[in-house]
This record gives C-alpha cells, sequence and structure tokens, in this order.
C-alpha cells in the first residue's frame, strides 16, 4: 500500500515518523502519562529548551496554556492528568495534536466513554479544526454521530472496505447495509419471548465507597439494561456481583437460593458468567 500526506509518498516505521509528518491519533483509551502535569503531557517529546539547555518550564507552562485557550479548555496546565476527567484528557491529547502542529487528527472512538454534553463540546472543536483546515479521520459505529460530524465516509467489514462517498448522498439503513452485508430489515428486529421467573435477585448490593443499595430481579428470557454515566458504578457493581471486588453489604438469591460470591470461581460454578468492557 502507499500513504501520502499533501501528495508526497510518506513511509511510517514508529509513531515518531508519523508526527512528524503531520499525523496526530486521539485513541478511545488515552496514551498518556498520570503522573505528569498536563503541559508535560502536551509537550512530551518536544519540551521547549531553554538558553541553559535545559527544560523552559517557564515558556512550556505558557505555549500549554495557549493551546488549552485555543479549543476553550479550562484546565489547569500544571494538574496531573489522574485528576482530570476522560473528557478532560481528550482536550489534552488535541492540544497536544496542535502543539506538533498535525494537519491530519485521527479520532479513534473518541465519544466512546463521553456524557451528551461532553460529545457536544467534543464536536464543538472538531468543526473548529475543520474551520482551521486541519483534516479529520473519525472512527465510530455510532451513526448519529457520523451524520452529524463527517463529510465524506468510507466503510470497513472485516477488514476491507466495502463503500465510501459523500454522507449527504448516503442513508443510515445503507450504511448498515454495508456494514453488517444484509439488509436492514434482517438486522436482528425485535422478537417477543416468554418472561418468565425471577432467577437472579439482588438486594441492597453495596460497596464502601462505589456504590450503595443496588437492588434489581432478573427474570428468565429477560434482557434488564443497566445505565448510567462513566463513574456512576455501574461497571463495579456487576464486578461485586460476579466477587472480582468486596462488596460490603446486600444480599443475592439464585433461583430462591441464597448465593455468597467471594471469588469470580464461585459464581461461576452458580451459572454466572461476566464480559468486562476492558477485553483486551
Amino acid at each position: 500500500g502507499e500513504i501520502r500526506v499533501s501528495g508526497q509518498p510518506c513511509h511510517f516505521s514508529s509513531p515518531r515518523d508519523s508526527w512528524a509528518a503531520g499525523i496526530a491519533a486521539i485513541h478511545q483509551e488515552t496514551v498518556m502519562f498520570d503522573e505528569l502535569s498536563v503541559a508535560e503531557n502536551i509537550f512530551m517529546g518536544h519540551m521547549p529548551i531553554g538558553s541553559t539547555h535545559l527544560v523552559d518550564w517557564s515558556e512550556m507552562r505558557a505555549k500549554a496554556k495557549e493551546l488549552l485557550d485555543r479549543i476553550d479548555a479550562e484546565i489547569p496546565v500544571d494538574f496531573k492528568l489522574k485528576r482530570l476527567s476522560v473528557a478532560q484528557k481528550h482536550l489534552v491529547e488535541i492540544a497536544r495534536a496542535l502543539s506538533h502542529d498535525a494537519q491530519v487528527v485521527i479520532m479513534d472512538e473518541p465519544t466512546a466513554a463521553l456524557s451528551a454534553n461532553e460529545i457536544d463540546d467534543l464536536f464543538r472543536i472538531v468543526e473548529q479544526l475543520k474551520s482551521e483546515g486541519h483534516a479529520i479521520v473519525f472512527i465510530s459505529h455510532k451513526f448519529d454521530e457520523i451524520f452529524r460530524i463527517a463529510d465524506d465516509f468510507v466503510c470497513l467489514r472485516d477488514g476491507e472496505k466495502v463503500g465510501e462517498g459523500e454522507i449527504a448522498a448516503t442513508t443510515e439503513a445503507e450504511l448498515v447495509r454495508m456494514m453488517v452485508g444484509r439488509p436492514v430489515d434482517q438486522v436482528f428486529p425485535k422478537r417477543d419471548v416468554p418472561i418468565g421467573d425471577v432467577i437472579l435477585s439482588v438486594k441492597d448490593l453495596s460497596n464502601a465507597t462505589e456504590y450503595a443499595d443496588i437492588s434489581f430481579d432478573l427474570r428468565k428470557g429477560e434482557i434488564l439494561g443497566l445505565y448510567g454515566l462513566v463513574g456512576a458504578g455501574r461497571t463495579e457493581a456487576m464486578q461485586g456481583l460476579f466477587g472480582i471486588t468486596p462488596v460490603t453489604h446486600g444480599t443475592v438469591t439464585l433461583e430462591g437460593r441464597p448465593l455468597k460470591v467471594g471469588a469470580p470461581s464461585d459464581a461461576i460454578a452458580s451459572g454466572i458468567s461476566y464480559v468486562p468492557e476492558d477485553r483486551q
């Protein structure tokens, strides 16, 4: 294959090569250093050097603030990265890309852990970058985002390109057909199934710091949705139920019998499985 940037052939053997060519990437899971400051993360690998041949900390902080101000991100440059939310970390990555004067910005599922308001803020910045002449590769499987933010699309299935064109000239149904390889009316239609008796009952499930008084009943044949923003305790509650983390209070019954889960092996032996959000 071939990669061209501004018409010139490029060969990349490392991320440093792509940075030098003006290409930056913003990942779903940020690739930065939690124990370093915001300014250090923005200029990691190309910190300004003063006349003493040491890092010019004052200049670095000032430039970091300029970059964050440019995208209206009110983030103290001396904060350690670990103090920031996921949305704020994405903004730091955007500032980092701008510090390299990146002309092409790849955004890989950047909205996966963001709230609706945070997504609006991110899209405002994407539109700003676009108006400044930056080219954006926005990777997403969410149709509403693609139709909201993109001008053109490339659709992949099983590692191969199966379609491309202008967003204005296609429909959601057509994109679904390209993605899954069959007409939209064949994509897992809702089916009526009989809902049976309660199989799992959870009462007042609590952890000392992450969740409290979680109660629900799950019936045979039922899909129960557990909803909440990042940090709301969804994952932590299910990890407690599965025995990954300790539970401080609450009762669990399975098919009417009390269930004590001290470790994942107990849950598995009882017929409970767990598919984590991070499956790497």
